[in-house]
């Protein structure tokens, strides 16, 4: 049985959760500028800050997101667009290669955060039942999940473009937490996405932890209040 400060179960979310999508992401763009401006001739920081502006800006919007998370590569080309296009440097076959190249080239550089993959051992060394609960494409989320080896740190793995529907329904949290043989009031929902992870958790019924790995602390008004923040997920660990 798990130790007293530690739930029965935990679902995890997975992107800027377990791994660092973010860095991956920045650093995927900044290949595919780089690339391309030593091709087209551009400056290739100029591109680069311009696609991660651009990518920065797509997410923000709910429905974009909605749409971009299981259409990966297509949310990339309009990334990709937008930004030559506020360059003036206006390429549609440009940014029909970087869609793509980035989807994949962010899961070539993937890495989990530090210390992610030792706590998840732990956690199941100390009898905690483990769910990875991730949106997006189905194709797009198991290559993460096999770049890092996360299968084998969890007892089920859920995928928003495998089920059919994904963070915040409750359907998926249920789902999770029935493939584990566990209820709501033993487990914990941890999670950086204050709309999908902790305001759908929390509906569900489960103890919140929001990841704050870029240290930015609560928006002014949050989708939903956390029971607990933490900075990674070492910290769930009683040790810690």
């Amino acid at each position: 049985m798990p130790g007293t400060d530690l739930p029965a179960a935990i679902l995890f979310d997975m992107d800027d959760t377990v791994v660092d999508t973010y860095r991956a992401s920045r650093d995927a763009w900044h290949e595919a500028a780089v690339r391309l401006a030593d091709e087209r001739g551009w400056d290739p920081e100029q591109a680069s800050e311009a696609f991660f502006a651009a990518d920065r800006w797509y997410w923000q919007d709910a429905e974009r997101a909605d749409w971009g998370r299981l259409n990966q590569a297509g949310a990339r080309t309009r990334i990709a667009g937008r930004a030559l296009d506020e360059l003036g440097w206006r390429d549609d076959g440009a940014a029909g290669w970087a869609g793509p190249f980035v989807v994949q080239e962010r899961i070539n550089r993937l890495q989990p955060f530090p210390g992610a993959l030792e706590t998840l051992a732990e956690l199941r060394r100390r009898g905690v039942a483990l769910a990875l609960v991730t949106n997006g494409e189905a194709p797009s989320q198991r290559g993460k999940i096999d770049k890092v080896g996360l299968v084998p740190y969890f007892d089920a793995v859920v995928v928003e473009g495998e089920f059919g529907i994904g963070k915040p329904e409750p359907a998926v949290f249920r789902h999770a937490l029935a493939a584990i043989g566990r209820q709501a009031r033993e487990a914990w929902m941890v999670g950086d996405d204050l709309a999908k992870d902790i305001a759908g958790g929390r509906a569900a019924g489960l103890h919140t932890v929001w990841v704050d790995s870029r240290r930015e602390g609560l928006p002014e008004a949050p989708a939903a209040q956390p029971h607990r923040i933490v900075h990674a997920i070492a910290e769930l660990l009683p040790s810690a």
